[in-house]
């Protein structure tokens, strides 16, 4: 059993292979159904897959799904549209034993393996333009990172000068450990470097991302992965 907070927004039902019921004190509270009702198809079983495997990634990235989908027409709040967003685009579902035929009787994890390309996964996404130009410098020997970008001098209607920018780091092991950080906004230039104090988070192997609020934060943007990271 996990514990998801309610930051999420209320959740009840099931996703996949995974069961979502309220707890004391407004938690939803996770679990494996146990089993899957009716024959599935292994397309379904891929799904359900992709499904399970970001909703248990959603428990570690809670920090930074409450900032980075604040719900929109597109994606709902919390993990909801994080799964959404990333459920056909961000999972790689194999074959655990690629020899076999697939059963119709076996519940998905028994057969299939989900793995999230952190490369493609979205950390955040809504109707704001993404950030350009910002660069991120990673620097192993001090677990720091530094974020830099251009001031943006005219708005548009997806990008404003008042936009707040956050950048992330994501650590790439089997618990993904987040950390969000304010960093600036859209309309000035900066250069904010950030520290990473976390036992679980070793920055040199880790994913990093920046993405984009509106000043009220009732509206995100499509995050950045930074793959012109600089680590030293």
């Amino acid at each position: 059993m996990a514990i998801i907070k309610s930051t999420f927004g209320k959740m009840k039902g099931k996703v996949g292979n995974l069961v979502l019921y309220d707890g004391p004190n407004g938690e939803t509270l996770c679990r494996s159904n146990g089993h899957m009702t009716g024959k599935k198809t292994e397309k379904q079983k891929r799904h359900f897959e992709a499904f399970g495997t970001l909703m248990r990634l959603g428990i570690f990235l809670r920090a930074v799904i409450r900032v980075g989908f604040p719900g929109e027409k597109r994606f709902p709040a919390g993990v909801r549209g994080f799964v959404r967003a990333n459920v056909n685009t961000a999972v790689e579902v194999e074959k655990i034993k690629p020899e076999k035929k697939v059963s119709a009787q076996k519940q998905a994890p028994k057969e299939f393996r989900g793995r999230v390309d952190f490369a493609r996964l979205q950390v955040a996404d809504g109707s704001l333009g993404a950030p350009e130009g910002v660069r991120a410098e990673v620097d192993a020997a001090t677990q720091t990172v530094r974020f830099s970008w251009q001031g943006m001098e005219l708005e548009s209607p997806c990008r404003f000068r008042d936009d707040r920018l956050y950048g992330v780091v994501v650590s790439l092991n089997e618990r993904a450990i987040s950390r969000v950080f304010p960093i600036g906004t859209r309309g000035e230039s900066g250069d904010r470097e950030v520290s990473v104090e976390s036992e679980y988070i070793r920055v040199e192997h880790a994913a990093v991302y920046v993405f984009a609020t509106s000043a009220d934060g009732k509206k995100a943007s499509p995050s950045v992965y930074l793959d012109n990271t600089k680590k030293h």
